[in-house]
């Protein structure tokens, strides 16, 4: 695997997002398999750990899947998978992900050691995306997604964050 197929981009020296170079399909070797993998941690990203972690890799000639991920996170159950499909030279890859009875005091921000907000979260997320390279993939990602708190408690609301939000929107709209 190539160096810049794993690096992360990095607006700030110039790179693009995501690399526009075409995906070339490995040599096919006609291999199938399934691995089904267990730990009792799996980072996620920034730190966040899905805890007693489950999955099943298969992989076949033309696709590569995570089913059946779940585990516990943010004090819920998370359950999701991704799969990533080629044909063609034409890549596809689609997922979901869903957090049942999660606590949003694990996920929010803490003033002075606090939650800002406390409550019982559900949330889904479905997407997918095709295309010839990874920036096509990302430039047709589509999906659809929600959320509901149960419960809820704000311990902190600042009057003046939506006019920031705005202005800081309208900055970014017109550079």
């Amino acid at each position: 695997v190539s160096e810049t197929a794993v690096r992360m981009p990095d607006a700030t020296f110039g790179d693009t997002a995501w690399p526009a170079a075409e995906i070339t399909p490995a040599q096919r070797p006609g291999w199938r398999g399934r691995i089904e993998l267990a730990t009792p941690a799996f980072g996620l990203f920034g730190g966040v750990t899905l805890n007693g972690a489950q999955t099943t890799f298969t992989f076949d000639e033309t696709r590569l899947s995570f089913e059946s991920l779940r585990g516990d996170l943010f004090g819920g159950r998370m359950t999701g998978g991704v799969d990533l499909t080629e044909a063609d030279g034409v890549a596809a890859l689609s997922g979901r992900a869903e957090l049942v009875d999660g606590r949003l005091e694990e996920i929010v921000w803490k003033d002075s050691g606090r939650a800002v907000a406390s409550g019982t979260v559900s949330a889904s997320v479905e997407f997918n995306g095709r295309g010839r390279s990874l920036s096509a993939i990302v430039a047709s990602l589509s999906g659809t997604g929600s959320f509901s708190v149960a419960e809820g408690v704000l311990r902190r609301l600042n009057p003046a964050a939506f006019d920031q939000i705005v202005s800081a929107a309208d900055a970014g709209l017109e550079s």
